[in-house]
């Protein structure tokens, strides 16, 4: 079995720096309330963050191809399972990585209590959300977050018209780098399909661990972009 290894990933750096360009940063913009315009989906982590998310991310794919082989070669779905749900352990620890994810992470939350049927339950939320943005640089990112989650509670607590999900999403989306974030979060959401197919008793296709597979590799090489990025020439 081809083995990934974390080591093997940062050996392409020097030939990726010549290949590879800046990380492209989102099209779409949101207003801070001055003339400064934020990029959203742009903020991405800095070079000690990358070298833990590619270090998960590595985790991960070994993980998938383990749980391949151990499922389509072995016939032994016990190992695939323990195997897959660590590689999904790897995956989470990734996504939650740097200051900005995290603040992600609680805007998920309280998303979540809202669905819950207690429209006003996320407020309980947003002190934990002022305080994570706290531990983000000041800058115009960091206000534009902070406007919309502030925007978000002024509408929850009838103090201002407008759609608090929304708000919250925007914020969310500002503090997020989707070139990792959304292969990151895609191979969750296939992780998650291979997963409840397997307790239901399914073999998955070896076409939908390939899917998996080419989805944590599309965050890698996001991630050693990063890598290259920050590195600097």
């Amino acid at each position: 079995m081809f083995r990934y290894t974390f080591s093997w990933l940062i050996s392409l750096l020097p030939a990726m720096a010549l290949a590879t360009g800046p990380t492209p940063s989102a099209l779409s913009g949101v207003a801070t309330g001055g003339d400064a315009i934020v990029q959203t989906g742009a903020y991405c982590p800095d070079r000690a963050t990358t070298y833990l998310i590619l270090e998960e991310m590595t985790v991960a794919l070994e993980g998938v191809t383990r749980a391949q082989e151990s499922l389509l070669v072995l016939d032994d779905a016990a190992t695939a399972s323990i195997v897959l749900a660590r590689a999904d352990a790897a995956l989470a620890l990734a996504i939650g990585r740097g200051s900005g994810a995290r603040v992600g992470t609680l805007i998920d939350a309280a998303l979540s209590a809202e669905k819950d049927g207690h429209p006003k339950a996320n407020l309980a939320w947003f002190p934990l959300l002022k305080e994570a943005l706290q531990g983000l640089p000041e800058d115009a990112t960091r206000a534009a977050a902070r406007a919309q989650i502030a925007h978000a509670e002024d509408i929850l607590q009838g103090q201002a018209d407008g759609d608090e999900i929304q708000a919250l999403l925007k914020a969310k989306q500002i503090l997020q780098c989707d070139p990792l974030h959304i292969p990151l979060r895609q191979s969750r959401a296939q992780m998650e399909r291979l997963q409840r197919d397997m307790l239901l008793g399914e073999k998955p296709s070896a076409d939908r661990f390939n899917t998996l597979s080419d989805l944590v590799r599309r965050a890698l090489q996001a991630g050693l972009d990063r890598l290259v990025e920050v590195q600097g020439p």
